[in-house]
């Protein structure tokens, strides 16, 4: 199981986003924070749902991502 490709692992909204992805402040209302994640088996494992994402409307690239990507350019 993995979350690697999934939108929600690079959303800036994620609660789970890793910390090398975050920039503080980069979501100031605490009620556009997104914990959907919780209920993925891709993410807590079984008996959950799979809940990959490959699109959301709420999708919010993380600023340290999308600068890690462009260095790798």
């Amino acid at each position: 199981m993995s979350c690697y490709g999934c939108k929600c692992d690079t959303c800036a909204r994620n609660a789970e986003l890793s910390l090398s992805y975050f920039t503080p402040g980069e979501v100031v209302e605490v009620s556009d924070i997104c914990y959907f994640c919780d209920d993925c088996v891709e993410y807590v494992g079984a008996p959950m749902r799979n809940l990959f994402k490959t699109d959301c409307d709420g999708y919010s690239e993380a600023r340290k991502y999308t600068e890690i990507c462009a260095r790798n350019l």
